[in-house]
Parts: structure tokens; sequence; C-alpha cells
């Protein structure tokens, strides 16, 4: 997930800067160059990647406090599209990004209440499958207005067993 927002901060970056760059400066001579240039590329990429994460989450509701503390581990094949289209009269970007792998975490639950207390030691394990949709498009009326059209959607499915021994 951190490496999309990079992405993401990294793409509007970009586009402000490229934004800032291209005015016209006093005493230059103004040449229309989006008329003649434009930039088309696909790629694809494929890959393992490999996320852990230690996670802590507690609850107090006065009565009795539940804790947990927990190693996740997520092992992802990755498939993703990239493209980019910058034409005269539109800009587009699109990103498909699938993954699918096993989920594996351990860790420790605890039941704390005025009179007991009660501690597990958990083990969660299955398959996950992750994925996500980004498109981008300008289109140019003329040199100074557009319309922007943006679509983002994010998925993620995981089915889980638990493995629980008290102490």
């Amino acid at each position: 997930m951190k490496s999309i927002v990079k992405v993401i901060l990294l793409f509007v970056f970009q586009v402000l800067f490229m934004g800032l760059i291209s005015g016209q400066v006093p005493g230059q001579s103004y040449t229309d160059t989006l008329s003649t240039s434009f930039f088309v590329k696909t790629e694809i990429n494929t890959g393992l990647r490999f996320y852990r994460n230690n996670g802590r989450e507690s609850l107090n509701t006065g009565f009795s406090e539940n804790s947990e503390k927990r190693a996740n581990n997520i092992l992802y094949y990755n498939f993703e599209i990239n493209s980019w289209k910058f034409l005269s009269d539109r800009q587009e970007s699109f990103n498909i990004l699938a993954g699918i792998g096993p989920v594996y975490s351990t860790g420790e639950s605890s039941r704390e209440t005025t009179t007991i207390t009660t501690t597990f030691d958990n083990k969660l394990y299955g398959p996950s499958v992750s994925g996500n949709v980004n498109y981008s498009g300008r289109y140019y009326y003329d040199d100074k207005n557009y319309a922007l059209a943006e679509v983002y959607g994010f998925g993620k499915f995981e089915k889980l067993w638990v493995n629980s021994e008290g102490r």
C-alpha cells in the first residue's frame, strides 16, 4: 500500500513540476510543441513481494480489556500493467495490479477482567488475493482548458484459519 502511495505522489509531483516549467518565459518565442510530440508506453511487471509487519490492537471497555499482538507475513506474486499515453489532445495513465499469495501470522491475545485473565497463542494462515485499478485522463479542449477524469478501485480477500491455544 505504501508503494502505491509513493507512485501516486511521484506522479502528482511530476505533473505539477511539468506544469511549472512549461510556462512561457518573457522574450521567448512560443511554438506549439504539443501538436507534434507524443509519448505512448506500456510495461508489464511481475515478481514476488514479501511484507512483514507487527500489529498491536487493544480494546478497553471499562469492564474488560482485550489486546492482541501479531506478526504478519504475506508473500505475494504480483502482476502489474502500466500504460501511459500522452498525445496532443489527451493524457492518459492506466494501472492494474493483481497479487495472490499465502498469509501466515503469529501472535498473542489476552482478555482481562477484574477477576480473570485469559491468554491465547494464535496462528493464522490462509490464502490472500488483492488487486487495484487506477485510471487518470485529461482531455484538452484547447491549449488551456481540459477535463479531468479519475477512477480508482481496490479490493482484498483473505480466507484465514485460526489455531488458538490457551494458557
